[in-house]
């Protein structure tokens, strides 16, 4: 009888282990494939505005009351997406909360699998091939720096370090992403941030580029290149006075980059 009731109480722990394991790895495997369709919304271009789905909180920086809940207003067409090779047509609806800017396409929201997806405006696809930075601004909607109303700037993790709103600070900034050189692509800003290893710690054959990348020989002088490189480095993002933002613009003093929409060259420090 023993024996008998031992072997029962390992078949009903066999096969409860098994049937944990099916469970398992069937909530993984429909976790996975939710993930993987969710990822065919990740953005959509309407017009020549290109959106990107975004969270709550990047939501309540286009807030007033830092709230991240959005209510939809007007229908403004549609967007395409193409979701397991067929292409599926989803209302796009603007946002009540953002009816009195004067651009109220910042952010819109997307109906969807019977709810609502909230898409950030970043970017725009006449700005594709190399524009240059006076471009970039009067694409988003600056001709002056009167249409500038704030330039944040944040630690790499996020912190706030700075916020300029004063027209004085607004008019040197815009002047100097003006003077900004040209977009030299991702193969010169890879040349940028080599030179400034090397003019640091001169040449040696731990450090090279290739293809647009800087590869490093060992995790020491990989170490060093990063140190170096985030002196000063920063995270800065352009509010504009028509709603519209350009957010996460990467500062790189060091190596002379500002990666603002393109890589571009600086001639001069921009932050002290």
């Amino acid at each position: 009888m023993k024996k008998h009731i031992w072997k029962g109480i390992v078949c009903v722990v066999v096969l409860a282990f098994a049937a944990g394991w099916v469970i398992l790895w069937n909530r993984f495997g429909n976790t996975m494939e939710q993930a993987d369709y969710d990822a065919q919304f990740a953005s959509f271009t309407h017009g020549d505005a290109i959106y990107a789905r975004c969270t709550a909180e990047v939501v309540s920086g286009y807030l007033s009351d830092g709230g991240n809940t959005l209510t939809p207003a007007d229908s403004c067409g549609e967007a395409d997406f193409t979701v397991n090779g067929v292409t599926v047509h989803c209302p796009i609806y603007s946002v009540r909360e953002l009816q009195s800017a004067t651009r109220s396409d910042a952010l819109v929201l997307v109906e969807r699998d019977g709810g609502y997806e909230s898409y950030e405006l970043v970017g725009f696809t006449s700005l594709a091939d190399a524009p240059t930075a006076k471009e970039v601004m009067e694409t988003y909607g600056a001709a002056s720096s009167a249409d500038l109303r704030a330039v944040k700037i944040y630690e790499a993790d996020g912190t706030l370090i700075d916020t300029m709103d004063g027209a004085e600070d607004l008019e040197t900034f815009y002047q100097q992403i003006l003077n900004l050189g040209e977009d030299v692509g991702a193969e010169g800003q890879a040349l940028a941030y080599y030179g400034a290893y090397i003019e640091a710690y001169d040449e040696t054959d731990a450090i090279s580029v290739s293809g647009g990348e800087v590869i490093t020989a060992d995790n020491e002088t990989y170490e060093k290149a990063l140190t170096l490189w985030s002196e000063g480095m920063c995270l800065v993002t352009i509010v504009f006075e028509n709603g519209l933002q350009l957010r996460n613009t990467v500062y790189a003093p060091k190596p002379g980059i500002f990666q603002l929409y393109g890589y571009y060259a600086m001639t001069e420090p921009i932050f002290q």
